[in-house]
């Protein structure tokens, strides 16, 4: 499963409920058996490298920031994301 799609499958699986970058990020790390850190994977959500040349799709097209008082939640799929969504949502 590539990485967009694993992402996609994480908050696909969260049924709306804002996910935080940190958990997908360790999670991503777990499985692609990468040891973490603070900039791992961050791509898939910026949209740019470290450079700021875009790199990959992700950032605001294919989930989202959820803020809520000023004060970020998390991430949730948004509907272009859900091309990405491989496997059945779990109950």
């Amino acid at each position: 499963m590539s990485n967009l799609s694993f992402i996609a499958n994480t908050l696909y699986n969260m049924h709306g409920v804002p996910k935080p970058f940190t958990e997908i990020q360790r999670m991503l790390c777990d499985k692609n058996n990468k040891i973490w850190n603070r900039g791992k994977y961050c791509a898939y959500f910026s949209g740019y490298n470290g450079y700021g040349v875009p790199t990959k799709p992700g950032g605001p097209v294919l989930w989202e920031r959820v803020w809520e008082e000023g004060k970020l939640l998390g991430w949730v799929l948004t509907t272009k994301g859900h091309k990405y969504v491989t496997v059945t949502c779990n109950s």
